[in-house]
């Protein structure tokens, strides 16, 4: 799909990338189908009242993300450490810290009603139609923080299947909903829609725990350190999604400041594709997330580095698809929402049209931040995001404005080929950030589990350790073990096609080897019932400092100490 080759991590990553990518397009396609719907059957002014409110939903976002992402982060960093009774403590904690955060966040949303709406300065009906949507939404952060949290730790556990049911229920249930409740109820029905298709997830994401292999157990665990700790890194990773919010209320701000209320709808249809390509990018994220951090916190460099290429990869090939797209349907956008002032129409389209070919420049610069912080350079890639989704794009459309609407267009489209290159000049073209002295004392290799390519490995290992300078005995013994255990996932395959990835961490003492499969996971009776290679094995394991066997839903992992 995005490598040639097929690889563990390409392999894993594609699974993660659909079940994301299905998530993400369907939770976008509800946005827009809700801005159809209130275009259609109640008329454009729905449109601009929601979006109005859109900031409130991306508020939520970042809240929910908040609890989520820090966890999740510190989650995944405990499976590659191999410690399984942390990540249930931190499973635990995050339970307990959503249903704190969705009392306290309801009743703010209850109490503080009024101070939020007073927030624009809008005729009378337009307010009608916002309050009515606001209504409906304030019920949705209890639903959203748990669907979220355990979104991702599922994620983080290879059930990527499972998310997409979940999603595609969501969806399903929202759709449906939004035409009969909109017919029923206008725009309330719409926000009312939005909540019961994300609190019909849930059930779905709760059936893994009904498993007889579920692999994680609840522990009523509360930290208070650990807690704040998985903030900090919330913050850093979702501020995008807080300065996505912020830029959603400047952007109207500034268009009704300057240009007047009936132009709204050209924001809207601009937000709705900004929404979109976020949609997209954070699919991406949501593979690079637990595989980055668990292979940074293995310390396996090239590990990460083939994972960001295929990430790279996948965000470059949605930018082109969207931008292309975008340029040939631009007129149909604000048609969809309701509008019927041809004036507005080309406007809408002449807006997207100059905004479309940056977004190259928004997905490469978002991917590199979220990798920033993953990989615990938290500061930058904070900053980053700030500049990228907040401060630029502000201050090209405020320069932008004295050169009219097609300045304050071309302004805030060239502020996300300005983030690139200042990332660019702050790293000096080492976008990874990777300390090649470090780099260059690691090895991987991939091979498919078969016989000749196992054993042509254990030639090509042998030069390349001989040629880093291991002494005999060392390489010697690590040769055997590719031998050994390359032989023994060539014995279980049964003819079934998977792949092996071998890294070989040479840069440390004791040597550090992470063998890698996407095959079945050993069964206990598998491993009751051992092979004379695997007797062989247990025996090679005496002399070694460690030797840990790991299993997830897309991946094997065993790590040996030399």
């Amino acid at each position: 799909m995005f490598d040639v080759k097929r690889t563990v991590i390409s392999t894993r990553f594609k699974g993660v990338f659909v079940a994301s990518m299905v998530t993400m397009t369907a939770s976008y396609i509800l946005i827009l189908t809700d801005n159809v719907v209130a275009g259609q059957f109640v008329g454009a002014d729905a449109v601009a009242a929601m979006t109005l409110i859109s900031p409130l939903h991306g508020g939520f976002l970042f809240l929910a993300f908040l609890i989520a992402d820090g966890l999740a982060m510190m989650y995944s960093y405990e499976l590659g450490r191999q410690d399984r009774e942390e990540a249930d403590r931190l499973f635990g904690m995050g339970i307990i810290v959503s249903l704190i955060f969705s009392v306290l966040c309801l009743l703010s949303l209850i109490f503080g009603r009024d101070a939020i709406l007073s927030m624009w300065d809008i005729s009378p009906h337009l307010m009608d139609l916002a309050g009515d949507y606001y209504d409906a939404l304030m019920w949705l952060p209890p639903f959203m923080f748990f669907e979220i949290f355990l979104y991702t730790i599922l994620i983080a556990e290879g059930e990527e299947k499972l998310c997409t049911n979940s999603a595609i229920v969501t969806f399903f249930v929202n759709v449906g909903l939004d035409f009969v409740l909109c017919n029923l109820m206008g725009v309330y029905g719409l926000g009312l829609a939005t909540v019961i298709g994300r609190a019909s997830a849930l059930p779905i994401l709760c059936l893994f725990f009904m498993r007889k292999n579920c692999r994680i157990t609840f522990r009523r665990y509360f930290n208070i350190v650990k807690a704040a700790r998985g903030m900090l890194y919330s913050f850093c990773s979702s501020i995008d999604t807080l300065c996505a919010s912020i830029f959603m209320v400047i952007m109207p701000f500034c268009i009704i400041k300057y240009f007047g209320e009936e132009h709204i709808i050209v924001a809207t249809t601009v937000i709705n594709v900004m929404s979109l390509l976020i949609s997209l990018y954070y699919g991406v994220v949501d593979c690079l997330q637990p595989m980055v951090c668990q292979y940074y916190a293995e310390g396996s460099l090239w590990s990460v580095k083939k994972t960001m290429r295929i990430g790279m990869l996948a965000t470059n090939a949605m930018s082109l698809i969207v931008m292309a797209a975008g340029l040939i349907f631009a007129p149909a956008f604000p048609i969809m929402f309701g509008v019927e002032d041809e004036a507005i129409i080309e406007e809408a389209a002449f807006a997207l049209r100059i905004y479309l070919p940056s977004i190259i420049f928004f997905g490469a610069t978002l991917m590199y931040a979220n990798y920033y912080i993953y990989t615990e350079r938290r500061i930058w890639g904070s900053a980053l995001k700030v500049l990228l989704q907040l401060v630029l794009p502000t201050a090209g459309m405020w320069i932008g404005v004295l050169f009219g609407l097609t300045g304050f267009w071309i302004g805030f489209s060239a502020s996300f080929a300005a983030a690139f290159a200042l990332n660019w000049v702050r790293l000096k073209g080492n976008l990874l950030w990777i300390d090649e002295k470090e780099f260059d004392r690691q090895l991987t290799y991939d091979i498919n589990a078969t016989f000749d390519e196992v054993m042509a490995l254990t030639l090509r290992a042998d030069e390349d350790l001989q040629r880093m300078g291991i002494d005999v005995m060392k390489r010697n013994l690590i040769v055997m073990w590719i031998e050994e255990l390359g032989l023994m996932e060539v014995d279980r395959s049964n003819g079934e096609e998977f792949q092996i990835e071998i890294s070989i961490l040479t840069g440390r003492e004791p040597k550090l080897m992470i063998v890698r499969d996407n095959g079945a996971p050993l069964s206990d009776e598998v491993k009751n019932n051992l092979s004379f290679r695997e007797n062989f094995i247990e025996l090679m394991s005496a002399s070694l400092y460690s030797r840990k066997y790991l299993s997830s839903g897309d991946e094997n992992r065993l790590v040996i100490e030399i």
